[in-house]
């Protein structure tokens, strides 16, 4: 079996890429036909690894690591390192 980033399950990757194009976690169950049950864990485990605080810093750790996130993708990459200072308490809930 193939090993996903940072020692992530491949599932765990496959679902977060659908979820960094913009799909829902229930289109992103009908798409790998998995239920919505087993979308929420693949996220959650790959929240962990990456300590993802939520569902959109853990896109935005997954689009560093497979190298798609470029100045392109985001209009201030300054944005993406001010978010990760701001105190937990205003940052979004976790997934």
């Amino acid at each position: 079996m193939r090993r996903g980033l940072i020692g992530s399950h491949p599932k765990e990757d496959e679902v977060v890429s659908w979820l960094a194009k913009g799909y829902g976690g229930k289109e992103v169950a009908y798409i790998l036909n998995i239920s919505e049950n087993s979308v929420k864990t693949h996220i959650m485990n790959a929240s962990h690894r990456r300590k993802a605080k939520n569902r959109i810093h853990l896109i935005l750790l997954y689009l560093e690591e497979t190298g798609k996130l470029n100045n392109h993708a985001v209009r201030n990459p300054q944005e993406i390192e001010a978010y990760r200072e701001l105190p937990q308490s205003i940052q979004a809930p976790e997934c």
